[in-house]
This record gives structure tokens, C-alpha cells and sequence, in this order.
């Protein structure tokens, strides 16, 4: 497995952080075959990431690590169907929307179909703040999860709802 690095600004912070991400098309689990399946979603999970039932009431499928999660460890991109439309938009659970510097929509991007979608499609989201456990950061035009606490060996990994658009 390979990854490669690329400079990230925190919008947080003053400072600029290095991220590492692995590059999905490098992992050697995976065969084409595989990736085109309606599995796709969960089989680029990394190798310590895991998809389960759900511990949020209603809730289906979740992501949980299998290890000790610092601070300051990087998700991503998000993979889905890059669009336009706030209609489409509108009808999916599974979107992020891409915003230019000045607040206006550049375009959405929609994980409903798991064909075309990654792992990060299955992060559930969180009514309260005390179990945010992933902020999602836009770069450029895609978007990445950041843990902003440790979060031990078999958590949900949650994104608070507020921090979604």
C-alpha cells in the first residue's frame, strides 16, 4: 500500500499540517472486480476500519476502527457522483456540498450509489456535540474527515450534524 502526502491548511489553526491518505486505487485487496460491486462502499475500508450495525437507534450501517484513532488523523477524499443539482441534492442523505471561497455552491458530491462511493459514505452522523468524534474539512473541491479527539478501538466514528451542510 502506498500513500502520498500533500499539504493540508487547518482552517482551525495557523499552522500548516502535513496529511498522509491512502491512495484507494493502491490497495492490493482489491481487485477491479471487486471495486465495480454493489460492495464497493465497504470493501475500501482500510484494514482497521470496519462497517457494523450501527449503535444510533434507527441507524443502519456504521464505521468503527479496529485501533486507537489520535487526534489529527485524516479521512478521505469522499468519493460519490459529482453534480449540480440541488434537487438531487436535496433527495440524498449521502451528500456533501462544495462551496467556493464565498459561501456559493460549486457542486455536490452524492455517495447514495455504493458502485461509485467509498467507506466514508457509512459515517453516521450525531445529535450531540459531546460524541463529534470527525469534523469534515473541504480542500480544494472535496472533503475529508478530521478526528479532533482519541477515539478507542471499536467507537462508531461520528460526524456531529451541525458541522454538515
Amino acid at each position: 500500500m502506498s500513500t502520498f502526502t500533500m499539504p493540508f491548511d487547518d482552517s482551525k489553526s495557523v499552522r500548516r499540517v502535513w496529511i498522509r491518505i491512502q491512495k484507494e486505487e493502491d490497495n492490493d485487496d482489491l481487485s477491479s472486480t471487486q471495486l465495480l460491486s454493489s460492495q464497493r462502499a465497504k470493501r475500501t475500508c482500510p484494514r482497521w476500519i470496519y462497517c457494523a450495525k450501527s449503535r444510533i437507534p434507527g441507524a443502519s450501517i456504521a464505521v468503527f476502527t479496529s485501533k486507537l484513532l489520535k487526534p489529527n488523523t485524516f479521512f478521505g477524499p469522499y468519493i460519490g457522483i459529482r453534480h449540480q443539482s440541488s434537487r438531487k441534492a436535496d433527495n440524498s442523505t449521502y451528500v456533501w456540498t462544495i462551496e467556493y471561497s464565498n459561501g456559493k455552491i460549486h457542486s455536490y458530491i452524492d455517495a447514495i450509489d455504493q458502485t461509485k462511493s467509498n467507506w466514508l459514505r457509512y459515517v453516521n452522523c450525531t445529535c450531540t456535540v459531546n460524541q463529534e468524534y470527525l469534523i469534515p474539512i473541504q480542500y480544494n473541491s472535496n472533503i475529508f474527515y478530521k478526528t479532533i479527539r482519541i477515539i478507542q478501538p471499536n467507537e462508531e466514528l461520528l460526524v456531529y450534524s451541525k458541522n454538515l451542510k
